[in-house]
């Protein structure tokens, strides 16, 4: 009896690149109004962007439907197998919600894990949910230590323009302004609470270096799990990045192209970092002071 893995695209996982990595896939959906994809599958990272930005388009995400989450479930119970099912951050999706209550229906044979993030984040939990299922002895214990480097992982970003967040209503028109007119460049959380705004700077190249030192003085940095994500075509500003602070190395596997999910709200400029460290309490700059 094996563990199996079951994705989501939040994860930035093709369906092919799911496949040859052994897991089950299941696509978020994406419309740019009449015209339908699903992530991963009919709509390459490529597609997304230019439909985008060069397009003008507004993209609508929806979670992988209720039947074909069952139709993934039910293919691992019939196969005589369990599966843990990893999802983006509950805060940002329905996934998690509508999978955990689909899973009661399999008599124990099918864990959820909400990941508390996505992209680049969920994918470093689905590396680790490989290593800990191939070694532990339920699916229980695999589910319980999974959530436990889950509390471990942190994931940070630097966007270069507000516009996407403005177009998806998460902030005002007035604040895309003032940020524009003052070149103030977010770094924001993504964590169990969603999206938080951990600190912001004059230009990219402060906000780069406020970046840097956060993730260098984080407790028990784990520095040989660090992945990278960038936003739009072009993995410029991952080479720029690790050029200027050479103690944050990564290898050109774990620099990942993001796709859907966190490109619909943060737009093409997006960096986005990675790690394993301490637990501890992330607070917003305004709670912060």
């Amino acid at each position: 009896m094996a563990i199996r893995i079951i994705v989501d695209s939040a994860s930035d996982y093709t369906k092919e690149e799911a496949e040859q990595a052994g897991f089950l896939f299941a696509p978020m959906g994406i419309s740019f109004g009449e015209k339908g994809y699903w992530d991963g599958v009919n709509l390459t990272k490529e597609q997304f962007y230019h439909e985008l930005v060069d397009e003008g388009g507004y993209p609508v995400t929806s979670q992988p439907s209720p039947k074909l989450l069952m139709d993934l479930f039910q293919s691992v119970v019939d196969a005589g197998d369990t599966a843990i099912m990893i999802t983006m951050a509950s805060a940002l999706s329905g996934t998690f919600q509508t999978a955990a209550m689909i899973a009661e229906d399999y008599a124990g044979k099918i864990a959820v894990i909400n990941s508390g993030t996505v992209s680049i984040g969920e994918r470093m939990i689905i590396r680790e949910a490989v290593k800990i299922a191939e070694t532990a002895a339920s699916l229980e214990e695999a589910a319980d230590a999974i959530r436990e480097r889950v509390r471990h992982l942190y994931l940070f970003g630097y966007l270069d323009q507000l516009e996407y967040l403005k177009r998806g209503g998460r902030i005002s028109p007035a604040m895309n302004f003032l940020a524009n007119l003052f070149s103030v460049k977010p770094i924001i959380h993504v964590c169990h609470d969603g999206l938080d705004l951990c600190k912001k700077a004059r230009g990219k190249q402060k906000a780069w270096k406020e970046l840097a030192t956060l993730v260098e003085e984080m407790p028990g940095l784990e520095k040989d799990h660090l992945m990278y994500g960038y936003t739009g075509t072009s993995d410029a500003y991952v080479y720029e990045f690790m050029k200027q602070n050479t103690t944050l190395p990564a290898s050109p596997a774990d620099r990942i192209q993001i796709g859907s999910t966190i490109g619909t709200h943060a737009g093409p400029g997006c960096l986005a970092i990675a790690f394993f460290a301490d637990p501890t309490d992330m607070m917003s700059e305004d709670k912060q002071g």
